[in-house]
């Protein structure tokens, strides 16, 4: 949400906020009737995309698999992966998690089109001016709250537990040592794909993005625009698992 709305306020033209202060608005009240309205596909992308990601391998997946220890919880990911690893034993299991894949695929399709549809016809601004309201929450206290908050929220849930996993190395560094040769193999493989992938992305995604930005048929523009899309939306676990039924079932 923050990359996307972030990048869409990056284009956006600030000469509307400016014109909306000098008229006696305050920042608040500017935001919420000018700056939303305008950045309104910027925070549709991030909706998408929280979606997508939420319904795949996000900390709701992690905090599952730590609450299933204790009784029986999964979200649709834990599930496909613990039937996946069950897959080997009995072969019904797979088939199983395809399932489970399908149907997250098929909800996601349905949101994504729900979303654009109701961004495309929704509209953020409402005329009606709280000016009480809006001037308290306009006043430099609030504006210092919002970001302390923010920020510390993102290093609380987002920042720390990613960095936690450093205090296994540190306890346990005979493993790392002892292991060295399988993660380094792990690290320079994952690589290598990272390269390919990328170098793949600039050869066919740099003129995809100069026809969609610049092309003149708009038409085509559009279905191409929303095929880009749609997978993105996709949850990776889904993804991961119809990829596994696909390669196995053809061969090369």
């Amino acid at each position: 949400m923050v990359r996307s709305v972030a990048a869409a306020l990056r284009d956006f033209d600030v000469s509307y906020e400016i014109v909306s202060r000098t008229l006696g608005a305050r920042p608040f009240t500017t935001v919420r009737t000018v700056t939303l309205p305008l950045i309104k596909e910027g925070v549709m992308t991030g909706t998408l995309l929280t979606i997508a990601r939420s319904l795949s391998e996000t900390g709701a997946t992690s905090i599952a698999l730590t609450l299933s220890k204790a009784g029986n919880l999964n979200t649709a990911p834990t599930l496909i992966y613990f039937w996946r690893s069950l897959a080997d034993k009995e072969p019904s299991y797979l088939y199983m998690g395809s399932f489970v894949s399908l149907m997250l695929i098929l909800i996601s399709l349905i949101l994504f089109f729900i979303i654009r549809i109701f961004f495309n016809k929704f509209h953020i601004t409402l005329r009606r001016v709280y000016l009480p309201i809006e001037n308290e929450f306009s006043r430099r206290r609030w504006l210092v709250f919002r970001n302390m908050s923010t920020s510390l929220f993102f290093l609380l849930i987002a920042f720390l537990p990613v960095l936690y996993p450093i205090s296994y190395g540190i306890i346990y560094p005979n493993i790392i040592v002892e292991k060295f040769d399988v993660i380094g193999n792990s690290i320079f493989y994952s690589f290598i794909v990272a390269a390919s992938v990328t170098a793949i992305d600039l050869i066919f995604g740099l003129p995809l993005s100069l026809y969609i930005a610049r092309g003149s048929n708009s038409r085509y523009k559009s279905i191409i625009d929303y095929m880009i899309e749609i997978p993105i939306v996709f949850p990776t676990v889904a993804v991961g698992i119809s990829l596994n039924l696909f390669l196995d079932n053809i061969h090369f």
